[in-house]
């Protein structure tokens, strides 16, 4: 009865799964004042582009209520993962460590 089962298991067509379209919006709504201020300031965000801001920038643009980088890192992922743009974020207060 195995090998019967087998047999049919393997002739028989599995369902062809549609592919779901990658969507432009962002997955919460909560970033697209975001979105439009960012496009506002830097223009159309196309895949491969790099914005690099200083958070003091980002903060009077964007305020948030926790003034550090994690704030932005909602907006980062959702920048990377919809619209293919790296958002960097740099603190001036962090000094580069000689070599």
């Amino acid at each position: 009865m195995n090998l019967i089962t087998n047999i049919i298991q393997t002739f028989t067509p599995h369902p062809i799964t549609e592919k779901k379209e990658n969507k432009t919006t962002p997955s919460k709504p909560s970033y697209l004042t975001d979105l439009d201020i960012i496009r506002e300031k830097y223009g159309d965000l196309t895949a491969g582009k790099v914005i690099s801001v200083s958070l003091k920038e980002l903060l009077k643009i964007i305020p948030r209520h926790r003034p550090r980088i994690e704030a932005y890192m909602g907006l980062v992922g959702t920048l990377k993962r919809d619209y293919g743009v790296v958002l960097e974020i740099y603190s001036q207060k962090t000094k580069n460590k000689p070599a």
